[in-house]
């Protein structure tokens, strides 16, 4: 909805669209945010969101099914808002098949970016740093970042995932300086849960304890991703235990 208020605002979007890309069908921990009167929240979503973006139906057009099936038709791409790389094998669908459409000066949107579960995106991004320049963050997870110039097309032949463990970590540790000092906890996270994932259970655990030593920074409200480890620290110290 904001994207498409956004756009009709935007004199250099006019006439532009937006695809979105979605299972579109709920799942069990919906019901902690729908409610129906038999209390069934399973099934589809889509006539709820037609529904919802009703008044910019000539701009919005959903595209429903399993992303890995999908592709994208190649246009030039001005906006990406990506919240769909929770497995390597979604990031790298993204990667090679809207990556290559961005237009220099577009904006890539990672709503996963500051959060240590989809550590993957911090790889890529790590990988492809002088291609991007981070311009905001947005509290809840979310970093901007904007296309400076065209990545070369033999980088689209490369695997991030399977790099393996030290190579993931360098790209991962040379990221951290990159962004401002209230999203490096969030980044160390993600270290330990790459560590772990691994089979580096000691390693990831001494992750967790060099960000439990580090002393909480001040930070604007809106940027305030400091606290976002911390809630987290205990039960992935006993995660990390139990491998």
């Amino acid at each position: 909805m904001a994207l498409a208020e956004g756009s009709l605002q935007n004199e250099r979007l006019s006439g532009a669209r937006i695809f979105s890309y979605d299972l579109f069908l709920t799942e069990p921990y919906f019901k902690d945010y729908l409610s129906t009167e038999d209390g069934d929240v399973t099934g589809s979503l889509l006539p709820e969101f037609l529904e919802l973006v009703q008044p910019y139906a000539d701009r919005v057009a959903p595209c429903a099914g399993d992303l890995l099936s999908l592709r994208w038709r190649r246009n030039p791409i001005a906006v990406l808002f990506v919240d769909i790389a929770k497995s390597w094998e979604l990031m790298s669908h993204v990667f090679k098949n809207f990556f290559p459409c961005l237009e220099v000066g577009a904006l890539v949107v990672h709503q996963d970016y500051v959060w240590h579960a989809e550590w993957w995106i911090h790889v890529y991004m790590s990988w492809l740093h002088e291609y991007f320049e981070p311009v905001e963050y947005a509290f809840g997870a979310t970093c901007v970042f904007r296309y400076t110039k065209k990545i070369p097309d033999e980088l689209f032949e490369v695997d991030p995932a399977t790099w393996g463990q030290d190579r993931w970590l360098v790209a991962m540790r040379e990221n951290i300086p990159r962004h401002p000092e209230f999203t490096h906890k969030c980044f160390k996270m993600g270290i330990a849960e790459m560590l772990a994932s691994s089979g580096s259970k000691q390693e990831a655990l001494d992750v967790v304890a060099e960000i439990e030593a580090i002393p909480l920074i001040e930070a604007p409200a809106w940027h305030n991703f400091e606290q976002t480890p911390h809630y987290n620290l205990q039960p992935q110290k006993e995660r990390f235990e139990a491998l």
